[in-house]
């Protein structure tokens, strides 16, 4: 192994802080980008593995008081795209101040099956007139069970009363989404329960009210394609039949699927979204780490021009440290993220819909992106950093960096304000206001931490707020789930990004801090002196940071189409701020030991 070689790998072992802090920032961006990522493709297609093979595209509604006659059944059937069609009966009754609706369809036709609940539990056939299966009760208003006695007065063939002999679910009803009861004269209520009764048992001749039509096409539910072919379909019946006479219901029109559909709509313009915070903040931490990993390393630099190796070999070195940090963390992100998010939150999504078999996968487009863009990016910055190291002659690469020479700061200049702060406050804002780079960066990197903390705060508020509306109230929970685990990353990524900050600070310090040690300084004021312009800087940052949140938040809550600045609570500004806090709380105690450990003969050695 060649001694340039040997050089590279001291490098990783030497810098394995560096290199830890690249790995778990990019781990966690890419893990919850890419999670969010894979909800919508995962929960979409569990949501259709519930769909039986006798799945309805369209149900068609006669506005008629005689219903369809044979002749346009016939007429229906007929139509080259219908594959099969199912004719049937159904109501919507009031009964003791509930709503029910009751479908009356032939249970024992075996030339269709087409819209037919599916058995759960109880008898597997309805055996008599006055029996009947009930939709399951997670998606009922009202509940029912196995044995109940329910009375119908509007049909005088049950006068006797209904008994309950089964429970089924069906392809239709899907969510715990409200549906609406369609009676005449009524206000606006919503069905308590849905009945199904075998049409064969009966005695009494019923209208055709509906007919169920499943069409000829591909059954990708939410495909393009799927809905222009059901849309057109639609057109054509509307156009023979006559609007005055007919309503169409597509998929469109069915509440289970437009409350999934809205809500995965929504979670995929969130995946949208968070993304490129967290590849800002990845940016400069990498920024960060690099910029300070080649300033320790200008020596060796400069040994390396001057045996003679090539820049481009001493490119690669830095290139080689960012890429494998970096990489492996997005890599770790994404093989973990991508399948373990969907069942953190898969409860919340099951406890609103029907879901059939969930399938796993690593296929996820989005993640993959954003794990390459991150990786790129860090690549580009390190490449770009390097150069403009290597422009410099080796002889000045050898010599140590020369502190900068002493100016006054803004503060000084306010002689009544300045003389009254202490010798070491004074210190610390020469500090904190000298090193602008510094200052910059890690500003930025706070800002960007504390606007992710806000906007998962801020959803989770917004879905709180929707709790009264008609078609999101149901989900608002598992929006919340989905909000807590965006903060959770986000504390762990802000804890990250302020222990990197911390460490470099500490590092560039090292023979200040000697020096008050051997002033008689105890451990811990060396720690306050040295972490408390972190907690001012950090702590700035997160203060200016909410103006900009909340622009941001605006915008999301257009784009995303629920919620509103107004929904935030002021708690949630309050709970940003005070997480960063924390953040720099968990670290200063983390980093306490490394302040302890400072050797006060080694640190202050000439640098000559």
């Amino acid at each position: 192994m060649s001694s340039f070689a040997q050089t590279i790998i001291r490098t990783f072992f030497s810098n394995k802080g560096r290199f830890l802090a690249n790995f778990i920032i990019c781990f966690l961006a890419v893990g919850i980008s890419s999670g969010l990522a894979s909800l919508p493709s995962f929960f979409g297609n569990g949501y259709q593995n519930n769909f039986s093979t006798n799945t309805v595209d369209v149900t068609l509604k006669s506005k008629s008081s005689e219903g369809f006659s044979s002749s346009q059944i016939e007429r229906i059937k007929n139509y080259q795209q219908v594959k099969e069609i199912n004719p049937f009966f159904s109501y919507d009754t009031k009964q003791n101040d509930e709503y029910y609706r009751l479908y009356f369809l032939s249970f024992s036709n075996k030339s269709s099956k087409l819209g037919l609940p599916t058995l759960i539990s109880g008898s597997d056939s309805l055996f008599y007139m006055g029996e009947c299966y009930s939709l399951e009760n997670s998606l009922n208003r009202k509940i029912i069970n196995i044995g109940d006695f329910i009375k119908i007065d509007d049909f005088p063939v049950f006068e006797k009363g209904i008994e309950v002999t089964g429970i089924v679910k069906s392809d239709l009803y899907t969510s715990v989404a409200k549906e609406r009861a369609f009676i005449e004269g009524e206000k606006e209520e919503y069905v308590s329960a849905i009945l199904y009764f075998d049409l064969d048992k009966i005695p009494t001749k019923f209208i055709t009210s509906d007919i169920y039509i499943r069409l000829n096409i591909d059954h990708d539910y939410f495909s393009k394609a799927y809905k222009n072919d059901v849309a057109e379909f639609k057109n054509k019946l509307l156009s023979d039949f006559g609007e005055e006479n007919i309503t169409v219901l597509t998929m469109e029109e069915n509440a289970g699927y437009k409350l999934f559909e809205t809500y995965n709509d929504k979670v995929r313009k969130i995946s949208y979204v968070f993304p490129f915070l967290f590849v800002g903040i990845c940016a400069l931490i990498n920024l960060i780490t690099v910029s300070r990993l080649m300033k320790d390393e200008r020596k060796e630099i400069g040994c390396y021009f001057s045996l003679g190796i090539s820049r481009r070999k001493i490119i690669f070195k830095f290139t080689l440290f960012s890429f494998l940090s970096v990489g492996l963390g997005c890599l770790a992100g994404y093989l973990i993220g991508t399948p373990i998010l969907p069942f953190v939150v898969e409860d919340a999504y099951k406890s609103i819909f029907n879901f059939g078999a969930f399938k796993a996968t690593l296929i996820n487009a989005l993640g993959m992106a954003i794990g390459f863009g991150i990786t790129l990016l860090s690549i580009l910055i390190t490449i770009y950093i390097s150069t403009l190291y290597l422009k410099e002659e080796p002889s000045n690469l050898l010599k140590e960096i020369s502190p900068k020479p002493g100016k006054k700061i803004l503060l000084e200049k306010i002689n009544w304000l300045w003389n009254k702060i202490s010798f070491s406050w004074k210190s610390s804002f020469r500090n904190i206001f000298r090193q602008k780079k510094n200052l910059v960066l890690t500003m930025l990197s706070i800002f960007l931490s504390t606007g992710l903390l806000l906007l998962g705060f801020g959803l989770n508020d917004a879905s709180i707020a929707m709790k009264n509306d008609e078609l999101f109230a149901n989900v608002a929970s598992s929006m919340g789930l989905i909000s807590a685990v965006i903060v959770l990353f986000a504390i762990a990524i802000a804890i990250t990004v302020v222990y990197s900050l911390a460490n470099m600070n500490i590092e560039d310090r090292k023979r200040e801090l000697a020096t008050l040690k051997v002033l008689g300084y105890r451990d811990y004021e060396c720690s306050f002196y040295c972490f408390r312009e972190l907690i001012f800087v950090c702590m700035l940052g997160a203060v200016l940071s909410l103006p900009f949140s909340v622009l941001v938040l605006g915008w999301l809550f257009s784009f995303l189409g629920f919620g509103t600045i107004g929904d935030i609570q002021w708690y949630s500004y309050l709970a940003s701020i005070l997480l960063v806090f924390v953040s720099v709380t968990i670290v200063n105690l983390l980093l306490f030991p490394k302040i302890k450990l400072i050797d006060m003969n080694g640190s202050l050695k000439s640098i000559d």
